[in-house]
């Protein structure tokens, strides 16, 4: 049967301390995206390799110092022989204790390293229970160690929820995946109903700044990667990839509202009809508009507000 949902995926534990001395094993692997059959890329004799990974559940074991009498007890072997949210601690023997939480916060950017991949003689820990109370196993350049979280910010208000993009010229021919959905509100969680794999589904939206990224070309040394998403940027600067991923100021989108949408027959959206998610999908000066059943660029409208 598939693993419990919310057993969390991570390497072996290994100690990499006898690889700064070893020769390197063979790698067949740099990071997970090149692994297959939910495996992992871990170290494994000082080589990189795709593995089945430990799964665990969030906290950590209780730090309990006891004398265990008569004998110690071996109720599990791991976090997914255990009920509800415990784990598998080694207190007397084997036995399912309620966790610690983790700390709170988030692991620091990664800065991705020169190579892209990790390298074995500095993996120290595969998981937060590895690291001391108030600390976070974190990837960070060619390492993985032990770190102060970051707690992060509340997200910019100035972001714009917009469904994920996704090329529906597929659904004109293909079959419709299930719909559970027909409009935005009958999301939950501040979901928004978008097309995946041709059928209406409630997802968390991506969120974007207004504006578009500046059509700009240039030979780039070096790319860098100085953000994943605009959250990550200041001020009202853009996520673009331009020489990598860095923070830009946008161009501006085009003045108007969309015209008015007359719902079409059905009331929804028919994803082979979704040509765009975002105005920045559009050429400049049009707008992604909802229209009919479906969603497309169209110029706006620059005279009184047709919406109301």
């Amino acid at each position: 049967p598939p693993p419990p949902p919310d057993l969390i995926p991570v390497c072996p534990a290994f100690d990499s301390s006898i690889c700064i001395y070893a020769k390197p094993g063979p790698s067949q692997c740099h990071n997970d995206s090149q692994c297959t059959d939910s495996k992992k890329c871990c170290c494994i004799n000082c080589g990189l390799v795709c593995v089945p990974p430990d799964r665990v559940r969030a906290g950590r074991c209780p730090d309990i110092k006891a004398k265990c009498r008569p004998e110690p007890t071996y109720d599990c072997t791991s976090d997914s022989d255990c009920p509800g949210t415990k784990k598998c601690c080694k207190i007397c023997g084997r036995t399912c204790w309620n966790p610690e939480p983790e700390p709170a916060g988030v692991c620091p950017r990664n800065d991705g390293s020169k190579s892209g991949s990790l390298q074995c003689h500095s993996v120290n820990c595969s998981r937060d229970s590895d690291c001391k109370m108030g600390e976070k196993c974190c990837a960070s350049g060619e390492r993985q160690s032990c770190v102060k979280p970051f707690t992060a910010p509340p997200p910019p208000t100035d972001l714009i929820p917009v469904c994920p993009a996704f090329d529906s010229s597929i659904c004109i021919y293909a079959r419709p995946g299930p719909s559970q959905c027909h409009n935005d509100s009958q999301c939950t969680d501040s979901k928004k109903c978008c097309c995946i794999n041709c059928g209406l589904v409630c997802v968390p939206p991506d969120r974007v700044r207004a504006g578009r990224c500046p059509d700009i070309k240039v030979k780039c040394s070096e790319p860098t990667y100085d953000c994943t998403s605009d959250s990550d940027c200041p001020g009202t600067k853009k996520c673009c990839k331009i020489c990598g991923r860095t923070c830009w100021n946008p161009e501006p989108e085009p003045a108007g509202v969309c015209p008015r949408n007359d719902g079409g027959k059905s009331g929804s959206l028919q994803c082979h009809s979704v040509n765009c998610s975002r105005d920045s999908d559009c050429k400049m000066g049009e707008k992604c508009c909802a229209s009919g059943e479906g969603q497309s660029c169209v110029k706006p409208f620059t005279g009184n507000n047709p919406q109301t």
